[in-house]
């Protein structure tokens, strides 16, 4: 049978539901799209592209070949099986030219569903057609379709057409290697090149040679890659020597390993050669090495020696091992809730009995600074000199700026080390980002206290490098948040002499940070707020509300681990400050000291960085990664990946971000978002639901990031933390369908964001209603979102993270912004030794969910993961509905709808966000790059 375009065909939609197969065979006769002047041997390098074509021209890709190299007759015998069940029209075949920087068409054909219904299959060689409607060449290939087919569990269909700014693309069939799933670490040896092309000599220049290097991707069952790891560029070598080790966590399906090898020009890259290892190699021997023979354009491709080792996870103990930081014994920790936490909504009582007197954090910071004798030094995104740290019956009038002033006068050694925002300057000192830096610098210009703003430079590493540098500083911070200074013993016959302490957390020593667990909008206006007032969301002022909530974490520590905070100041002031030696005064101070009683704590440091940040002292493979030359310590998202494998019960995470994961969405995965932390938790709770075993994770983040909600950058994010919930309760939907559970998929996974509404007599009666539309309702309807800052994770009641690190790519790939966190649990909890993790996860469940918080229960069970989310239904519900009574807590359910086959959408008493115009799914900008927002 003879089949045309579309053109010639009238559109008949079937509903299609059950199993396709296709057998895309060979071509024949195809055009030469890549013969030139400068190469008349090239010739097209062809690949297959299946679309199902539905209604109204929509079209949804499921599935392609492989690329065939300098082929015009290629055979691909490429296998492929998609259930459907949608209305389609036609099943069209794209031929396709593969370059360097964009795929030619080459030609198409279609099959009308018509011709297949009935008999259930079709075989023939079709003709295709180029744009202009000319000959272009053969197709042989084969259809078969098998109604209501039950080999695979799946999720209600999705429309084809483009929603949302997505870029389309499921992963509905597979290679010719059957997907495989690997879940541990791949260690991937690129060791050298031999007898490469030379694609850079030219007339004028015949010495110049390529300049090599290698990326290795993962193959996914739909042919798409995703790249783990880069090697540095050879200037000028046919025959490089890299030597490099890459160890990448993977918890990915794969088809396959491809290496390819570029030649790096001025402005961008040049695929050389390319060699695909398929996966069932691995499998067969968890070991691949040898000498692979590279394919490409030209006569001559090379060899390629490499090799590959898989492992898989063997997790023992909590510590995070081959870090540059180890385990460190002996400390003590004291966690903190906001900065200020005078008391509680509920009392919470230790396991023995005693109730837990909360921590107060910038109480215990201005007592730290006051009392230094020997130095006081300060990392940080933004530092305020005018900032209160204590007020109201606590004390107050002295600020930051005051102290650090009269305690350099007083001979301590003061240093701050802070992230240079490009926008601030002399005219503009708070800068875009309301930073202050310049502004702090300003203040401390004629005294002793030292002030380096650091911007976030990027080491070059090849050609068009000024460009990135200036992306590396414009859009890259320095997240670190950390004061070390000295302080007095304060236990045993030791109180003469001085040791070390360190804060580490979320929480800036800035503006709009102080606040406490009630959360008022409008009742502190008058006093504790009356020279702090912050709200970055809405236009409103100190003269009518409401104020923007701050909720946050952070944590002291005393004792061994102290000294790698210390040591990370270091080697960041020496790489970065510029401002003389760092020769510290211990006089008197006991540098190292050991907390040695019952409820002492295992701490150990873990950073994202780079070494455009500092010099590493190590070049272990295993302690830090390399891409494209730069070591990186990532040993932060190494902790998250460690713990999650190692829980067993419950994970509770409060974030300002969370995404990742991006090579399993749904959508949009051509957008890189590569952290596996989401991926882990989803595949955590799989396994445990196979088992038939109870695992929960509550994740609470903010209603919506920090700015205007309905901007670019903020609906961006948003979409990109839509497609992650979706992906994880994708797979929570399909395991329970599989396993016959009677279970939802929000019994096992639970986001919230946390909001308060007031009622009138919390209005002072001097403010004034604000004239800005969305200010203007949030006044009258008196509610406001709870800022969300936190970047903590409970893991059991055990283990805690407490650190500056969000959870997308920007805090965790280790190139991007620089962050530090530490991760710490008590070896001899017991009878008689308080579980302070447990006691701190209720403290924080008494803030979120006051007099209904399910202190009694046990968070890794469904009987509490469904009365948190009945009571946090309800709290949003009253939230949104202003004639409903107040609510009782902050905790809100996240307004997003999960049905139990885990399918996401929109819920219709919030498609926006409450007072504004912005889509709680979000949108994708296609003009935002997306590295910005990821």
């Amino acid at each position: 049978m003879e089949l045309r375009g579309p053109s010639d065909m009238e559109e008949k939609v079937k509903h299609l539901r059950g199993r396709l197969e296709f057998e895309v065979q060979e071509a024949l006769d195809l055009p030469n799209l890549d013969s030139t002047k400068r190469r008349p041997d090239n010739l097209s390098d062809p690949y297959v592209v299946i679309r199902l074509i539905g209604p109204n021209r929509t079209e949804k890709k499921i599935g392609k070949t492989h690329t065939i190299d300098d082929c015009l007759n290629p055979k691909w015998d490429f296998n492929l099986s998609v259930d459907v069940d949608s209305e389609v029209v036609e099943i069209r075949f794209d031929v396709k030219d593969e370059d360097t920087y964009k795929a030619d068409k080459i030609g198409s054909c279609s099959v009308p569903v018509g011709v297949f219904l009935n008999s259930g299959e079709y075989s023939g060689c079709l003709t295709l057609h180029n744009k202009k409607g000319e000959y272009a060449g053969r197709l042989k290939m084969r259809i078969k379709f098998s109604k209501n087919s039950t080999r695979l569990v799946s999720v209600p269909p999705r429309p084809f057409s483009k929603i949302r700014g997505c870029v389309h693309r499921r992963r509905l069939g597979s290679l010719e290697e059957k997907p495989l799933f690997f879940h541990g670490q791949m260690v991937i040896e690129i060791e050298s090149a031999e007898d490469l092309p030379n694609l850079d000599s030219t007339f004028f220049n015949k010495d110049n040679k390529t300049d090599p290097y290698v990326s290795a991707f993962l193959v996914d069952s739909d042919g798409q890659e995703c790249k783990v790891a880069t090697t540095q560029c050879i200037k000028d070598d046919l025959n490089p020597v890299w030597n490099e080790t890459f160890v990448v966590n993977v918890c990915h399906e794969i088809t396959g390993i491809v290496f390819k090898v570029f030649d790096q020009d001025f402005i961008l890259s040049e695929k050389v050669s390319s060699v695909i290892i398929p996966i069932s190699m691995l499998l067969d021997q968890d070991y691949i090495s040898g000498r692979f023979d590279l394919h490409g354009k030209h006569r001559h491709n090379g060899h390629l020696n490499a090799s590959i080792k898989f492992k898989q996870n063997d997790i023992k103990g909590l510590e995070v091992m081959k870090c540059i930081y180890p385990l460190r014994s002996k400390n003590k920790v004291k966690l903190y809730q906001d900065a200020h936490c005078p008391s509680l909504p509920v009392p919470v009582f230790t396991d023995q009995g005693w109730m837990c007197i909360p921590n107060n954090a910038w109480l215990d910071i201005q007592d730290t600074l006051k009392n230094a004798e020997n130095f006081i030094l300060i990392s940080g995104w933004s530092v305020k000199t005018s900032v209160e740290l204590v007020r109201g019956e606590y004390g107050g009038g002295e600020s930051l700026g005051e102290i650090l002033l009269r305690k350099a006068a007083q001979g301590v050694d003061v240093r701050l080390l802070l992230w240079d925002e490009i926008t601030s300057n002399d005219s503009c000192k708070i800068g875009a980002m309301s930073t202050y830096d310049n502004e702090t610098k300003e203040y401390f210009k004629n005294s002793s206290v030292k002030v380096a703003l650091t911007l976030r430079k990027r080491k070059p590493v090849g050609a068009a490098q000024p460009n990135r540098s200036y992306l590396a500083k414009f859009c890259f911070t320095h997240h670190q948040k950390t004061i070390i200074s000295d302080m007095r013993f304060v236990s045993g016959e030791k109180q003469n002499h001085r040791c070390l302490v360190a804060y580490v957390g979320g929480l800036d020593l800035t503006a709009g940070r102080y606040d406490t667990p009630q959360h008022d909008l409008f009742g502190t206006l008058n006093d504790r707020h009356k020279v702090d007032f912050y709200n970055n969301i809405i236009n409103t002022t100190i003269h009518s509300g409401p104020r923007q909530p701050w909720h946050d974490i952070h944590s002291q520590i005393i004792g061994p681990a102290v000294n790698d905070i210390l040591d990370n100041f270091r080697e960041r002031w020496l790489k970065q400050a510029h401002l003389g030696d760092f020769n510290l005064d211990f006089r008197d101070v006991k540098e190292v000291y050991y907390y040695d009683e019952d409820d002492q704590w295992d701490v150990q440091i873990f950073r994202s960085i780079c070494e455009d940040s500092l010099t590493f002292k190590t070049s272990d493979p295993e302690n830090l990664i390399t891409k494209q030359g730069r070591k990186i310590d990532n040993s932060l998202q190494r902790a998250y990946i460690h713990q999650i494998q190692a829980s067993q019960k419950f994970i509770y995470i409060e974030n300002q971000y969370f995404m990742g994961s991006s090579h399993l969405w749904e959508d949009c995965r051509d957008t890189p978002v590569k952290n596996l932390i989401p991926l882990e938790i989803a595949t955590k709770i799989v396994e445990k639901i196979n088992r038939g075993e109870e695992f929960v994770a509550y994740v609470v983040i903010p209603m919506f990031p920090e700015g205007n909600p309905a901007d670019l950058v903020t609906q961006e994010i948003l979409h990109w933390q839509y497609h992650t919930m979706e992906m994880m309760y994708t797979m929570i939907g399909k395991a329970i369908l599989e396993t016959g559970s009677d279970t939802e998929p929000q019994d096992y996974l639970l986001f919230f964001c946390l909001g308060r509404r007031e009622g009138p007599e919390s209005v002072p009666r001097n403010l004034k209603p604000p004239i800005e539309e969305a200010a203007a309702l949030s006044f009258k309807n008196r509610r406001f979102m709870i800022y969300v800052h936190s970047k903590l994770a409970i893991f059991d009641d055990n283990y805690i993270i407490v650190g500056s690190a969000n959870i997308n790519d920007r805090s965790l790939a280790g190139a991007r912004d620089t962050e530090i966190a530490m991760g710490a649990y008590q070896p001899k909890v017991g009878p008689s030794v308080n579980s302070d993790v447990s006691t701190f996860r209720k403290c924080l469940w008494s803030e979120h969910m006051g007099t209904l918080a399910p202190l009694e229960l046990d968070p890794g069970t469904i009987v509490c993961s469904r009365k948190v989310r009945r009571l946090a239904e309800d709290t949003l519900m009253n939230y949104v509905d202003v004639h409903r009574p107040l609510p009782l807590a902050h905790l809100l359910i996240y307004p997003l709808s999960i049905d139990r086959m885990g399918v996401v959408s929109t819920r219709s008493e919030c498609e926006f966000f409450p007072d504004t115009k912005a889509t709680v799914i979000g949108t994708r900008s296609k003009v935002l790059p997306s590295f910005l927002t990821t």
